[in-house]
């Protein structure tokens, strides 16, 4: 069911529809071009165990030709050396990463993703990010790519530190 919710990502009541995507009826805000869904329609109905098998544990060659062309780009951030990715998936930017030099890691709640990175040599956690409970400053960089369109609220999500030892770690969107 519809609700009157506002964009997530500037709180614009102003919206068109977008169509439907996996059941989803999906909007684009008319004033920041956001496309977001309304609803009941909540993450936790997603089974990312299934999502992953060996069909699509690999990208396009482009995409990691892409991806090797951007990892140089963090390059100016590096002090420790160590990069991580949130919601990996199928660990190309992971991959990416570790070419140019990085000790990347990362993050994934797709049970079968995670062995398939982890039997590649990567260190992925599987679970949530505030399950993980990484000490403050672990990383130089933290990608996040394909994250925001599976948290209902992405604008909490984004103003809430994402890697500390204390209390204030990133509690889970999903609950």
């Amino acid at each position: 069911m519809i609700n009157d919710k506002n964009c997530p990502a500037c709180g614009s009541a102003k919206r068109r529809s977008g169509g439907e995507k996996n059941g989803f009826k999906v909007f684009l805000c008319r004033n920041c071009q956001t496309l977001f869904t309304l609803g009941e329609n909540t993450v936790q109905e997603f089974d990312y165990d299934d999502y992953y098998d060996e069909s699509n544990l690999s990208v396009p060659e482009f995409i990691d030709g892409h991806l090797l062309q951007i990892t140089p780009a963090f390059d100016s951030y590096r002090q420790n050396n160590r990069l991580l990715d949130v919601v990996c998936g199928a660990g190309s930017l992971v991959m990416a990463a570790a070419q140019s030099g990085w000790q990347a890691e990362g993050v994934e709640v797709s049970k079968p993703a995670v062995d398939f990175l982890q039997e590649k040599g990567f260190q992925i956690f599987h679970g949530e990010l505030a399950a993980a409970r990484f000490p403050a400053n672990s990383f130089d960089v933290i990608t996040a790519s394909e994250l925001l369109e599976h948290v209902p609220e992405p604008l909490k999500l984004l103003t809430k530190r994402l890697c500390t030892g204390s209390a204030e770690v990133l509690k889970s969107e999903r609950e």
